[in-house]
């Protein structure tokens, strides 16, 4: 019986750290995009940028106004 509570345990652990694994690599990758589209925006990249932004994008600026895709990129 203690092996059988053992054996569980283990393999709790292991999906704990896989789900831990995947978490950490989603994070990375959305850091890396973060820092993509905030380097295309400095160098006023349209094109990087409209690579990187997906056509149902909708934008809401700090003043309220808000724009589509096509709108943003001008």
């Amino acid at each position: 019986m203690k092996r059988l509570l053992w054996t569980l345990a283990l393999v709790a652990a292991g999906f704990a750290a896989a789900g831990e694994a995947r978490a950490a690599g989603a994070e990375d990758e959305l850091k890396a995009a973060e820092k993509a589209w905030a380097s295309a925006v400095q160098k006023q990249d349209f094109t990087g940028l409209a690579n990187l932004l997906d056509e149902r994008l909708i934008y809401a600026h700090s003043t309220g106004v808000v724009e589509s895709k096509s709108e943003y990129l001008g």
